[in-house]
């Protein structure tokens, strides 16, 4: 069976920037037929973000809003660092991912990871700042000096 090294914790990512979700497992070259797969939960159904073996990426199950935008280390199949890259995330990126490694046998679920994508602007009490700014500043001007 697969070892794999540590679960996943949530990440954080900006809007525009890329998003690493980490994922990693042991002793890789003792596999043949080497595959990860990330996916993402969509509704109750799972959509794939990124498919690879060693002779490459699969791009045909690939969902399309991340087709050009995913990789993974090119030497995971001899490190056994699979971390996915989401490159120029998006808010609609947010969710939770999964990475399972398949070496011939059983599939290991290597990361259970939660990305949640922010949109890089501030926010006053739950409310977008283009609602409250006005407000605040009409508060303001009314104060007495």
């Amino acid at each position: 069976d697969i070892n794999c090294k540590k679960k996943g914790k949530d990440v954080e990512a900006k809007e525009g920037e890329a998003a690493s979700l980490p994922c990693s497992f042991s002793d890789p070259t003792k596999y043949n037929k080497l595959e990860v797969t990330w996916q993402r939960e969509v509704g109750e159904n799972a959509v794939v973000i990124h498919a690879e073996n060693p002779m490459g990426k699969s791009e045909e199950s690939q969902d399309r809003l991340f087709s050009g935008r995913t990789s993974i280390p090119s030497s995971w199949n001899q490190t056994g660092d699979t971390t996915l890259t989401i490159r120029q995330a998006q808010e609609e990126d947010s969710g939770n991912y999964t990475c399972i490694i398949r070496g011939g046998g059983r599939p290991a679920y290597c990361a259970f990871l939660l990305l949640k994508v922010n949109s890089g602007s501030f926010q006053l009490y739950g409310g977008h700042h283009s609602v409250w700014i006005p407000f605040l500043l009409l508060v303001l001007m009314q104060v007495p000096t």
